[in-house]
């Protein structure tokens, strides 16, 4: 079952995937969605760091997924996999990306439009 984020900001639907994220609290300082923050397990978390699963209604193009997990020894603690060279360069576009938006060079609408663009090349 995939759990979902909905925000209405001036009247722009845009619903997120919370990911494995259990949301708890929120918190919002002036500038848009952008400086939104969340409570999780894991912390503190940005939703500008979700996935944005559609925008007013109409769904964003989601980068394919590999759904098969490889086996695991429940007797070791999981590992994350480094992000490989390209991973890295997308992520740290769309940080300069947040904090173009964040500083209001680019609208949010340019914003997710960029940030998915760079997603899907994942």
């Amino acid at each position: 079952m995939k759990t979902c984020l909905v925000v209405d900001i001036g009247g722009q639907v845009t619903v997120y995937d919370t990911l494995d994220n259990q949301i708890g609290g929120v918190s919002q300082q002036q500038g848009g969605n952008d400086s939104m923050t969340f409570s999780s397990q894991y912390g503190t978390i940005s939703v500008s760091s979700l996935p944005v699963i559609s925008i007013n209604g109409y769904l964003q193009q989601q980068p394919q997924q590999n759904f098969s997990a490889p086996a695991q020894n429940f007797n070791e603690a999981p590992t994350q996999p480094a992000p490989t060279a390209q991973e890295g360069d997308v992520f740290a576009k769309i940080e300069r990306l947040a904090d173009l938006f964040q500083k209001g060079i680019l609208t949010e609408q340019e914003f997710t439009t960029k940030k998915m663009e760079l997603l899907s090349q994942l």
